[in-house]
């Protein structure tokens, strides 16, 4: 039998078979084959290719890049811009017996990490784990990004510039250093600005990010003695605090934050002496443990309550509250645009810009009125309450018990709880707990990056409302094969279909199943389906529970000269409803045959009635 296992060339720069390696973009590759003994014939695939390549386009992936009727596999390719070239070798030997080796080419970014590729067209193949025995029917392969001997794939160690690596240097992202005038910030760039005033010369024009995030953090430091001032203003007109406009001079900085509508709240400014944190306009103190009779929500006699604080805040102000537990007012009425933080750390000079706000405000619940926003920084709730769908909440390194309304939400850093009903959700490492898991939305967009479902508690996930689209970066636990769509949502990474419509019964389904006998369910119609790649999903949802029993899905197809034409799920429990999911499981069908789901119970006692559904997500032709 022939042996595929890929090997990379890049100058001098050749490493051994069957690994993945790191090199540069604009230098040729040249890709082999280890061990030709027993080739006959060969193709070697571009699986996945950096979403920004222009010489190779998202919308050309996979294609084959050579293939011939020899024993000597190779190709020459050359990568174009950072981030992970995937490629399949398929090698058949004389007598038509197939293998196959799946690695990846990368090339770091800037910052030295290498974005993982998308990996479910095909999936990865299975790799050796001590002892433990495969049951996929596919040779075992070193896992296909195992750059640097890593064994921990896509997760990566803290050197090779992958997950692991990235976490670990997120907090610690480079400052920018801002020697030019006029200059304009992006959303891209690190979460720091240092403004050198001598080297530019004299007097810095800083414009904020045009219309980022609501919620989104700008922090500013001058760099250089007192003197030429830097004049910070927001893009396309706006306001930053009350004003067009705020001047910083050498040893000062700022802490800012974007309110929606190119609006920007001054949240912490230092003083031009001193360091320390000067008087704010429209902003109010807070602190449950005031010693102060007479209370103005001054710094030196802040309010001890939300509930006052609230009342005399003007539309569009801060609240720096002193980390505490405020629960004890009860429900917080949000009737105007606010931002609530915990109060920022002292300025000394550009120190502490960097910082996290220390401790967390601990209160009841929130009711935000219709239209109003409210951004939230470090704060635990019990609940929040949306007014409408034109409402939202921002969240910055929160936890939340309950939220409900159709407003908005965003959250950075948070805990999010689910379930979860609202207009939109844009999430950037966040944490989506709760059961039921369910996300419901009556606007048509839900974004998630580095995010975590907790799988812990819930065994699948599920987006519901108007049509439209579920965006989930490859960052986020999306390959655990647990999301599901329904009512016309899809659920995608960036312009990549990634699990089509998972879980929706579009194909067949069969309600109030006995599991006396088996029920067949036909996924795919002989001559109606074109050969390729299928995701096939199945869901045992159980109405009335079996007294004891399981139930099992057989999956059969007839298959191309390669690959397996049957699966046997592993067995759900019908002793408890709900719904049981079914291993998901990648097939490869010639289309010439139904593809069939036989549902089978075991040990079944007493009068389930179970409801199931079976579908198909179409991966593209191989």
């Amino acid at each position: 039998m022939a042996t595929a296992l890929l090997q990379f060339t890049q100058g001098a720069n050749t490493d051994v078979a069957g690994k993945a390696v790191l090199g540069e973009a604009g230098e040729p590759v040249t890709v082999t084959n280890g061990n030709n003994a027993g080739v006959a014939s060969w193709k070697i695939y571009l699986l996945d290719a950096p979403s920004d390549s222009t010489t190779f386009p998202p919308a050309s992936q996979p294609q084959i890049l050579a293939q011939a009727g020899d024993d000597s596999p190779t190709v020459d390719f050359t990568p174009d811009v950072a981030g992970s070239y995937r490629l399949m070798l398929e090698v058949t030997d004389g007598g038509g017996v197939v293998d196959r080796d799946i690695r990846c080419f990368g090339v770091p970014d800037a910052f030295g990490f290498v974005k993982p590729p998308y990996q479910q067209h095909p999936e990865p193949l299975p790799s050796a784990l001590p002892g433990i025995i495969s049951v996929d029917p596919r040779p075992v392969k070193p896992d296909e990004q195992n750059y640097g001997d890593n064994l921990r794939g896509w997760a990566g160690t803290d050197s090779t510039g992958q997950l692991d690596d990235f976490f670990k240097r997120y907090a610690d992202l480079p400052f920018r250093g801002v020697q030019v005038t006029p200059f304009t910030a992006t959303e891209a760039d690190p979460p720091l600005h240092l403004v050198d005033v001598v080297a530019a010369g004299g007097p810095v024009t800083f414009n904020l990010p045009l219309a980022p995030r609501v919620g989104f953090v700008s922090r500013i430091g001058v760099l250089g003695p007192p003197g030429d001032a830097v004049t910070v203003q927001a893009q396309g007109g706006g306001n930053v605090g009350s004003t067009a406009s705020i001047e910083l001079v050498g040893n000062m900085g700022a802490i800012l934050v974007h309110h929606g509508g190119n609006e920007w709240a001054v949240l912490a400014r230092s003083a031009s002496a001193g360091g320390s944190v000067a008087p704010l306009s429209n902003t109010l103190y807070v602190d449950v443990g005031t010693a102060a009779v007479t209370q103005d929500g001054s710094i030196g006699a802040p309010f001890a309550t939300l509930t006052a604080a609230i009342a005399a805040a003007a539309a569009g102000g801060i609240l720096l509250v002193a980390p505490g537990d405020y629960s004890g007012e009860g429900a917080l009425t949000i009737d105007k645009v606010l931002t609530i933080a915990p109060t920022p750390p002292t300025l000394i000079g550009t120190a502490g810009l960097n910082a996290f706000f220390p401790g967390i405000v601990t209160v009841d619940s929130f009711e935000i009125a219709a239209g109003m926003t409210l951004l939230l920084f470090g704060t635990g709730a019990n609940a929040i309450e949306l007014g409408d769908a034109v409402a939202g909440v921002a969240l910055d390194s929160c936890s939340v018990g309950t939220i409900t309304g159709p407003g908005s939400v965003n959250g950075w850093n948070s805990n999010i709880p689910l379930p979860l009903s609202v207009s939109t959700l844009s999430a950037y490492n966040c944490q989506l707990l709760g059961t039921p898991a369910t996300i419901t939305l009556s606007g048509v967009i839900c974004d998630l990056a580095y995010c975590a479902f907790d799988t812990s508690s819930a065994t699948s996930f599920t987006f519901s409302g108007s049509p439209g689209e579920v965006r989930v970066d490859s960052y986020t636990n999306y390959w655990l094969g647990l999301l599901e769509s329904g009512a016309g949502l899809t659920i995608s990474n960036g312009t990549k279909t990634v699990i089509g419509a998972l879980g929706v019964p579009d194909a067949e389904s069969s309600t109030a199943w006995d599991a006396a006998a088996p029920e067949v369910l036909t996924i795919l119609t002989a001559g109606q389906h074109p050969a390729g790649v299928y995701v096939i999903t199945g869901t045992a949802v159980v109405t009335t529970a079996a007294a004891t029993g399981t139930v099992e899905r057989t999956l059969a197809w007839t298959a191309p000269t390669f690959g397996a034409a049957s699966h046997v799920s592993s067995a759900a429990d019908v002793a408890t409803t709900g719904p049981k999911l079914l291993d998901p499981v990648v097939i490869v069908s010639d289309g010439t045959a139904d593809v069939t789901a036989t549902f089978t119970g075991t040990g079944i006692t007493g009068s389930p009635e179970i409801d199931l559904y079976g579908s198909s997500a179409n991966q593209g032709l191989i």
